[in-house]
């Protein structure tokens, strides 16, 4: 097919490929031999695509955007750069299907949205949302993929993944290792979510340690160096009583 060069834009500096609104049904042999092994974020939405053939040439991609087109069921290979899929307002049913791809092809994908498509019950233009429908599907694909901390127009909260800790089930020495290793992706990402929200509530100047002693206004004195009490205790039911005189009281 031709190509209007003109509507291809590449941005050097942030490797990032944007082939939006081209009238695309596959990716153009041509771009691909010239742009495979330099971009990290493909952007080729709003086109006709029913096919991702060639994808799997952009080896170090880390970002890729296939919004408003036509896909279906799609299969993708591995990458295991790729951090950020979005494939809102396409015609993907096939949820489970989906979700096995994504978990063998994209280890270090951490955001994910599919708005739009069937098998969301997040209508993205009309229609309303049904919670309870909605927050199922959130549930799976979270099941499916514990390393997200986006799904469509929300982040992951912290509930969610208690949610799923709480949904594993008991993991026995004669299990193979891969409840294992699914109950660790879950409960480190829950630790890490702690960890965020305890920082957010400093911001930049969190203190990087913890200490109890306040700051010294003591000249060439430690915060916490010792002085004379001004004050003793007269109180009549006390451990301290028996360092106080004959003649304090």
């Amino acid at each position: 097919m031709e190509i209007n060069w003109s509507n291809v834009v590449f941005i050097e500096s942030e490797r990032r490929l944007i082939l939006s609104e081209l009238e695309l049904h596959e990716i153009p042999d041509p771009i691909i031999n010239l742009y495979h092994n330099r971009v990290n974020q493909l952007d080729i939405s709003f086109n006709k695509l029913t096919s991702i053939s060639g994808i799997s040439l952009f080896t170090s991609m880390e970002e890729l955007i296939l919004d408003n087109n036509q896909l279906g069921d799609i299969t993708f290979t591995r990458n295991s750069n790729l951090k950020l899929l979005s494939l809102n307002n396409n015609m993907i049913r096939n949820l489970d299907y989906l979700l096995e791809n994504i978990e063998k092809s994209f280890p270090r994908l951490d955001y994910l949205s599919l708005l739009g498509n069937p098998c969301c019950p997040f209508p993205i233009y009309t229609g309303s949302i049904d919670e309870k429908k909605y927050q199922k599907y959130r549930e799976k694909v979270l099941h499916c993929l514990p390393k997200l901390q986006f799904l469509d127009s929300t982040p992951v909260s912290l509930s969610e993944r208690m949610k799923l800790l709480e949904k594993l089930p008991p993991i026995y020495p004669a299990e193979c290792d891969r409840s294992v290793e699914k109950f660790t992706q879950i409960s480190g990402l829950v630790r890490k979510t702690f960890s965020s929200i305890h920082q957010g509530r400093f911001g930049k100047n969190r203190p990087t340690t913890y200490n109890p002693l306040p700051p010294t206004v003591r000249v060439g004195q430690h915060r916490g160096a010792y002085v004379k009490c001004k004050f003793k205790y007269v109180g009549a039911h006390s451990e301290g009583n028996r360092f106080i005189l004959n003649k304090d009281l």
